[in-house]
Parts: structure tokens; sequence; C-alpha cells
């Protein structure tokens, strides 16, 4: 009936990974990390894994958005760079096909919808790609002192600055302008037509872009599913339980 509450439902793009299951022997898995999955039940919202997919069926597709009240475009792969119009460098990942295909078919589709959309690592870089912007693909030839990612894969722990009157301010600013987060990445944007930038770090890489006139579209360079602020899951809840509030009410 209208007005009853329910829990927003977020779809959580995924990766494929080759890896052989021994359980499933010969198949490859669709997965992500599962802090995504907690970070979402935690802030009061129901999680569903997108598989990625190398052909997009749009009528399935539009299905899916009519389901769901927010998207979660999550971290992984780089992204093809001939999408914004360079030749790859020597330390970018081979395009996955199977990847950019659903997060860009998926971001555009959600964005005609004002679905609430949260952009992580390389979701961010999609975001951008995906308005005609641009990414750095190797961080340390254009930052030297740049350190977003320790040897073998691990989380480096830094500090952000804020923009001031930007959406992530509001979620984030306690009076202090500064915040903490955790970053493993090797590319960064470079241009984000359509976007404000909402965060730097202190080596001028930018770690936040949004559009200030959406319900709620952010994209963060660094990975607020690591660490214990919840605060950016629990704004994109809200988001979304606004979001199917007004379409129930249409």
């Amino acid at each position: 009936m209208p007005g009853t509450f329910r829990h927003p439902i977020i779809a959580i793009t995924t990766k494929l990974v080759e890896e052989k299951d021994p359980f499933l022997p010969g198949e490859a898995a669709a997965q992500i990390g599962y802090w995504y999955v907690q970070k979402v039940q935690q802030a009061g919202g129901i999680p569903i894994l997108i598989p990625p997919c190398e052909e997009v069926d749009q009528s399935c597709l539009q299905d899916l958005l009519s389901r769901i009240d927010g998207i979660i475009l999550t971290g992984g792969v780089d992204v093809n760079p001939a999408l914004y119009g360079q030749e790859m460098h020597p330390r970018t990942d081979q395009p996955r096909p199977e990847r950019d295909n659903l997060d860009f078919a998926l971001l555009a589709a959600a964005e005609e919808k004002g679905i609430p959309i949260l952009g992580i690592c390389r979701g961010m870089q999609v975001m951008a790609v995906s308005h005609g912007g641009s990414l750095i693909q190797h961080l340390p030839e254009v930052y030297p002192d740049a350190l977003h990612n320790l040897p073998d894969n691990q989380y480096v722990l830094h500090e952000v600055e804020l923009s001031e009157g930007t959406k992530l301010a509001e979620i984030l600013n306690s009076g202090i302008p500064k915040v903490s987060v955790y970053s493993k990445h090797h590319q960064c944007v470079q241009t984000h037509p359509g976007y404000i930038s909402s965060a730097v770090s202190e080596d001028g890489v930018i770690e936040a872009i949004e559009k200030p006139e959406n319900l709620f579209q952010l994209g963060v360079q660094w990975h607020p599913e690591v660490g214990s602020d919840p605060r950016i899951f629990e704004e994109l809840i809200n988001a979304a339980k606004e979001f199917s509030q007004n379409r129930k009410d249409s």
C-alpha cells in the first residue's frame, strides 16, 4: 500500500573472476568484496549483485531499473582507455569489455531515471569517462609523490580535503575540512565534464566528484567500504528511500 516502508534495494556491480572455483570445476565466478554488501546491509538497504555481461539487453536493463532504488559502481579493473581516446599505457589492465559494457550502460540508464548512484574507485572513473572525461593511466608518472597503492595491493590510509559547500562536505564534514580515507589505485580522474570536484588529496589527485543538482550522484576515488565510517552508505540509503517513495507516489 502507498506509504508503506520498505528497505531500498541497492544494485552492486561485480567483476568476472576467472580463477577456477574448486567446487565448480571449469567455472568462472562473478563476485565482489563482501565489505560492499555489509555496508549496504548495515545502512538499512538490501544488496543485490549484478553480474558483468558482454552484451547488455536493454529490455532486461530497464526491467532491473524498475525494481531497484540505488546503484553502487564498484572498484576493479581499469577502464578501457579507448573509451576516453587514449592508447593503452603499459601499466594499464587489459580491457574487460563485459565490465565496461555493463557499468556504462547501467550508469546511463540510471541517470535518465534519477536513480541514486555511488561510484567507488573504478566506479568514479566510469562516471567521469561516461561524460567525456579522461583518466591519468599511471599516477607515478604525473604525481611522483603520490602514494595511493602500497606493494601487494595494500590499502593506503591518507587524508583528503573536502570542498566547501558540496554534498560530500555535507555528508562528512563535522567541522573538520579533512577526513582520513583508505585508497588502493594507480589511476585517477583527470577531467570530469558535468561534475564538480568535491575532494582532493594533498598531492593534487581528484578524490571525489559529484552532481550537486541530482538527488545523489557521487563518485569517490577511495574505498569507503573499508574502515568503520558508514556515512556515505547511509546517505546513499537515505537518497534511495526518497527516490523509492517519490517513484511509488508518482
